[in-house]
């Protein structure tokens, strides 16, 4: 069964990417694929409408058949941008993360993973509440690149201030991949149920972050990279 357009909550067969780092809506995904299953749903994705779903891989090996891989149930759909064959069968993709997804059933991973889908959209919410707290979650932010120094501002990847969206929801998004907590609490964020709620998590992760880092600085840590 072929995937359907982003934005079609009917459930649908999706070719699966399992990663040991989870993206998240509004980012960019750059792929090297080098296993022949993933070779072979690279051609498959670029044979139809170029979509798969990238989950977490909560315990197991990213490459090779490892039986006992352990996948989250919530992801996020993913669409190829470009992808150029190099050195025989790898493929550099280029694709961008459209929206959150779950996985109502794995299917056997026969050629290659996959799974009955369907997309999860965040409920429209007042955008002065999103707001808010977004500004709540910049200044956590500013505060955190202050306590790194210039040296390890870097440690934040694609953190611009002045360039997050004027949509409340993909600021959101945008604030969440640039946190630095790990996959799990990535995970966490992607399921928060509504933006408001996203935000919230995030500012409580940040907050502990925050104080860890104040913590090292009061104990004379050295915060410079390793």
């Amino acid at each position: 069964m072929a995937a359907s357009p982003p934005g079609d909550s009917a459930v649908r067969e999706l070719p699966m990417f399992p990663l040991q780092r989870l993206p998240l809506p509004g980012s960019a995904l750059p792929l090297h694929v080098f296993e022949p299953r993933y070779t072979e749903l690279t051609r498959f994705c670029l044979d139809g409408d170029r979509l798969f779903g990238v989950v977490l891989i909560m315990r197991g090996s990213e490459v090779g058949s490892d039986p006992g891989q352990v996948r989250s149930d919530l992801g996020v759909l993913v669409r190829i941008l470009r992808a150029r064959r190099v050195e025989g069968e790898r493929w550099i993709m280029e694709t961008e993360c459209l929206e959150r997804l779950r996985v109502h059933r794995w299917l056997p991973d026969d050629p290659y993973p996959r799974a009955l889908t369907e997309s999860w959209p965040d409920p429209p919410v007042p955008v002065d509440s999103e707001l808010a707290q977004a500004a709540v979650v910049t200044e956590a932010f500013r505060r955190i690149v202050e306590l790194l120094g210039a040296d390890r501002a870097g440690g934040i990847p694609e953190l611009r201030f002045d360039r997050l969206s004027s949509d409340p929801a993909r600021a959101a998004y945008q604030l969440c991949s640039a946190a630095p907590v790990g996959e799990l609490d990535r995970l966490r964020l992607l399921g928060a149920p509504t933006t408001p709620e996203r935000l919230g998590l995030l500012a409580e992760l940040l907050a502990g972050v925050e104080e860890t880092l104040r913590l090292l600085r009061g104990g004379g840590d050295d915060l410079s990279p390793a």
